[in-house]
């Protein structure tokens, strides 16, 4: 499993935003280590690549699983 650390703002649906962009990119969360620090969302999720056949992320697919939750945070962001 490849492991992916989120460190935001936290807000009421930020694990949803999460989830749902991961999920967009054909990408499975195994576990997740949800924790909440003040105000900021501390979570760390470990995910493996269902279009690969459940292997890890190569550094390509982390970096477009990273961009595409940066840019759902920044479309929920936008909304509110």
């Amino acid at each position: 499993a490849t492991v992916l650390e989120l460190r935001a703002h936290d807000f009421p649906g930020l694990l949803r935003v999460v989830a749902q962009a991961i999920s967009a990119v054909d990408v499975d969360i195994i576990a997740a280590r949800v924790a909440t620090l003040g105000s900021e969302a501390v979570d760390v999720f470990y995910v493996i690549d269902k279009s690969a056949g459940g292997a890890h992320l190569s550094p390509e697919r982390t970096a477009q699983v990273s961009a595409t939750i940066l840019q759902a945070l920044d479309l929920n962001n936008a909304t509110e």
